[in-house]
This record gives structure tokens, sequence and C-alpha cells, in this order.
């Protein structure tokens, strides 16, 4: 009975690291809307685009997006911590920081009905913190998050974004 016990016990765990993520690459999309939109903009409430992330040790990666909407496109790179060993767990709670810099096309009118298009750019520090899950049966995780940006001359504080994305991981 006990060599019962004990082989059911290994092969528990050699199915639990079988599941957990093994790869160091991974590409996919990424979302993010600010809870305090429309004040900061015509660009609206959200933007969408893509991203890759490198693992670089068990609990250090860093991350590259490009996303936009509309007149708005940002790109940015982030260091991102997770908390829970990676190649063990199928969940993980992460942790990050990173800066961007993000352009907005401004369109406006003068006095004489003649359009006026102006660029802003700027350079944004942000902080990030979340939950994601890897689903081993298609090398993809998911994950949704919390993130706070703040302008390097500090005009434009606009802490309250939720983001939110999905990665397959391929090498």
């Amino acid at each position: 009975m006990m060599k019962k016990i004990v082989l059911l016990v290994l092969v528990v765990l050699g199915l639990n690291q079988s599941y957990a993520q093994e790869h160091d690459w991974g590409f996919g999309f990424y979302g993010d809307m600010n809870l305090q939109a429309p004040e900061f903009g015509e660009r609206g409430r959200g933007t969408f685009g893509i991203q890759g992330k490198y693992d670089f040790a068990l609990h250090h990666g860093v991350q590259a997006l490009v996303h936009g909407q509309k007149d708005f496109v940002a790109v940015g790179a982030d260091y991102i911590f997770n908390f829970l060993d990676r190649t063990a767990n199928n969940w993980n709670v992460f942790a990050g920081a990173g800066a961007s810099s993000e352009w907005d096309r401004i369109l406006s009118y003068d006095a004489n009905d003649a359009r006026i298009e102006d660029f802003h750019q700027r350079t944004t520090l942000n902080a990030q913190a979340g939950i994601s899950y890897y689903v081993p049966d298609v090398a993809l995780s998911v994950y949704v998050g919390y993130k706070a940006k703040t302008e390097v001359n500090f005009k434009d504080d606009r802490p309250h974004f939720v983001m939110a994305g999905l990665r397959y991981h391929i090498w």
C-alpha cells in the first residue's frame, strides 16, 4: 500500500512539473484601460497592442510593448519580478517597473475654423502589479493587473489603469 501512495505522489508531482511554464520567450497581445478617462485626451478609455517578454532568470523578466488607439501610440519596456517559481506553478503574482514614450495627435480649430494639428510627446514611468495564469495545454499565459503611470515632468499623473494581456510561449 505504501508503494502505491509513493508512486501516486511521484506521478502527481511529475504531472505538476510538466504543466509548469518552461519557455523563456513569450509574444502576445496587450491592452490597458484608463479608469479615469475621458479626462486624459481624445484617445478614449483604452489601448491595444502587441508585446514580447523574456524571462532571463527564474523570477526575473523584461517585456517590451507597443500599443495605441486612433491618434495615440506608446512604446515601452518593463522589468517584471515574479514572486512564485514559474517552473513549479501555473499561477503567478508579479510586480514591475518601467518606462514608455507616448505620442498624441491633438486636433483643434482656431477662430476661423482652420484645422490645427499638434503632436504631444511625453515620457512616463510606470509601476504595475498583477496576477497571471499559464495554460499548459496551449502554452499561453493570461494576466490582469493594475498600472500607475507618471509623466517624467510631473505634469500628468495617471494612476488608475487596468491592464490585461495574453502571451503565447514559443521557446
